[in-house]
């Protein structure tokens, strides 16, 4: 592995951040490249992610990578300058160069060695692709190509030396207004030894370009035996400039890390938690002095606006665009068509669409395998598809939108669709599915989602064996989503995917049953009735179902589910909350409604056995403490053995 120790720590970190940044708009660019080899502004886009890359590199004293990155730059600039054509092979070498680079940065974060091997093999790609024979350990001695300012001059690390790490962005109109960073450049390298390096990847192409606006940025290490008071006082005049604080007039930036961001969702938990333990206490207070009380509660309801705002707002610093859960598909999509022979095109919409980090971050499995499904199974070949009376090239569609509080997600493929009838034989053929029972066809879909189920005939290296619908579902679930298909024999097929904004949070419909408080998610609950005795019925092979409209829905008795112990007296008039699951609609039996609220997700595997059907726990207002249900999981449990009870310790 290559030695991290010997660079700066927070230089590190820092080219870190923005490599990751840059090697996603390259990825992008090239692809948009190899569809239209005319797009010059995508050749300019990897051209200056590759340089920005090489800078960064240069600014934190990795040789290796920067001569690396110099060797693929130089091919684009061929590129740029019209002496070499795009074609497939070219992209191909790209593309690797993307992976070589993930693979440099895997290292330099303690993940993974870099494949040494196929950074050679990437090198000679490129060299042949240039027609050039430069080894890796031979810079190049050239002018770079594009405007830069880079020092390369040792860090001391004598005693008394302090080391600061500054990032220099400027409002687009400082010139306009008469400022010039080169003369703070200056500065700072009068306080002791820099090494400056401008990032450029923010230029605009040649014809858009205002002379008058600034576009560049500059990372600068400096090493000196000055105090931190004397960068203050030359940055006095910058910092105290009212566009570079606030940043919706500047438009700046900062990394923040997702450990401070989870450390600052669970105070915000907190907070909840205790602003419901203080409206508890109003109650009492007004049952004691009604005029205290009320002066009580009057500061509490102005404190929650204020809780609700803070909440908000950290939640919002949280959504992320699903964007980069969306880029990395088209590279899969490419290297599968080329390897398969098959044409086939995604199209992405919605990537702007917002959604909790914690969220997008698990949602890359599911996606992949949905992807790679609708490539291998769905798409036909394309002597296939053109006898059929379609084009030759492929499609599927990525798309992502809000509604009903929700984010949903589509995988849309105008493939082969999937025949319900051969998957009612296979499941019979297994086991899954006895010869009189009758599924519809969105029922018959549902075992799509079944451990080890699989339509496939062979096995493919590209969707697996068969055995990971069930982990698509299970993945989705865990989000406290849900996941359905739709699809037409011979036209295609589409998989929606339905998210909640967060995990952390959410509005819960309190709830006894005997001596149990159950927090149900608001979002899944669809209405709540006191059934007449008409309305509850045991119906063969269902089991218990509430009446409903003339619909009947799956009763589940959590009492009886959870093996609660039975008060005294029992009660003998329930309610029933009407909540929905995977397209399904089933009732749950409940004593009483006690509220509705606000509450925070507190997970308990740390502390206790997974129990099937509960989700986790939030602590109420009396300190007392809810378990969460998790529906998918409870009606998963309660339809395949209604009898059996569940121990809950």
């Amino acid at each position: 592995m290559i030695d991290s120790s010997r660079f700066d720590p927070e230089a590190l970190k820092l080219f870190l951040e923005e490599a990751g940044d840059m090697e996603d708009q390259i990825e992008e660019s090239l692809l948009l490249l190899e569809n239209d080899p005319s797009n010059q502004e995508a050749v300019n886009t990897a051209f200056r992610g590759f340089h920005t890359i090489k800078g960064g590199a240069g600014m934190i004293g990795f040789e290796e990578l920067q001569q690396y990155t110099h060797q693929v730059e130089s091919l684009l600039s061929d590129v740029r300058g019209g002496e070499k054509s795009t074609s497939p092979e070219l992209i191909s070498a790209l593309l690797g160069s993307i992976d070589c680079l993930r693979s440099f940065c895997k290292d330099l974060e303690g993940i993974e060695s870099y494949d040494q091997q196929g950074v050679a093999a990437s090198l000679e790609e490129i060299q042949k692709l240039s027609g050039t024979s430069a080894d890796i350990g031979e810079p190049q001695t050239e002018a770079d190509p594009e405007p830069t300012v880079q020092s390369e001059v040792s860090v001391s690390n004598e005693s008394g030396f302090s080391r600061f790490l500054i990032e220099l962005r400027f409002p687009e109109e400082l010139l306009q207004e008469g400022g010039d960073p080169l003369l703070l450049l200056k500065d700072l390298h009068e306080l002791g030894e820099c090494i400056v390096t401008a990032h450029v990847h923010s230029i605009p192409q040649l014809e858009i370009l205002d002379p008058s606006k600034l576009y560049l940025h500059w990372s600068v290490l400096l090493n000196t035996e000055k105090s931190e008071e004397d960068l203050e006082n030359v940055l006095m005049f910058f910092l105290e400039r009212p566009q570079v604080q606030k940043k919706e007039d500047s438009g700046g930036s900062i990394h923040v890390s997702n450990f401070k961001l989870d450390k600052l969702m669970n105070l915000v938990g907190e907070t909840v938690i205790n602003q419901a333990r203080l409206k508890e206490l109003g109650q009492e207070f007004r049952t004691l002095n009604r005029k205290l009380g009320d002066r009580y509660q009057q500061i509490i309801d102005d404190s929650d606006i204020v809780v609700r705002e803070l909440q908000d707002q950290v939640m919002n610093i949280r959504m992320v665009p699903i964007k980069g859960a969306f880029l990395p598909l088209q590279r899969i999509v490419r290297d599968y068509s080329v390897k398969s022979g098959k044409k086939i095109k995604l199209e992405i919409s919605g990537g702007e669409t917002e959604l909790d980090k914690t969220v997008s971050e698990k949602l890359g499995g599911p996606l992949k395998h949905l992807i790679r499904n609708a490539m291998d199974h769905g798409i036909e070949l394309q002597e296939e598809r053109v006898k059929n009376g379609k084009t030759p090239e492929g499609k599927i569609e990525l798309k992502a939108f809000h509604s009903e509080g929700h984010v949903f997600i589509e995988v849309q493929d105008d493939g082969a669709g999937i025949d319900a009838e051969k998957i009612k034989d296979i499941a019979r053929s297994k086991q899954l599915l006895d010869d009189e029972t009758e599924l519809s066809e969105e029922e018959a879909f549902q075992l799509l989602f079944l451990p080890g189920f699989s339509t496939s005939e062979s096995i493919s290296d590209i969707s697996g064996r068969g055995v990971g619908m069930d982990a698509v579902r299970q993945d989705i679930e865990s989000l406290r989503g849900a996941i359905f298909i739709k699809s037409e024999l011979g036209q295609g097929s589409t998989f929606q995917i339905k998210l909640p904004l967060t995990l952390a949070i959410i509005e819960g419909m309190l709830v006894q049953v005997e001596n149990q408080i159950f927090t149900i998610p608001l979002l899944s609950v669809l209405e709540t009735l006191k059934p007449l005795g008409h309305q509850h019925k045991t119906l063969q092979k269902q089991g218990e179902v509430i009446e409903l409209r003339g619909e009947y829905l799956p009763k589940l008795n959590l009492s009886r589910i959870f093996n609660l112990q039975k008060v005294d007296p029992p009660n003998l008039d329930p309610l029933v909350v009407v909540v929905e699951q995977a397209g399904e609609r089933y009732g749950l039996l409940v004593d009483k409604i006690l509220d509705q609220q606000q509450v925070v997700i507190k997970s308990m595997e740390e502390n206790f056995f997974q129990i099937p059907g509960i989700a986790g726990a939030t602590i109420l207002g009396d300190g007392g403490v809810s378990l969460i249900l998790d529906l998918p999981g409870l009606l998963k449990i309660a339809l395949q053995n209604r009898q059996e009870p569940l121990e809950v310790s």
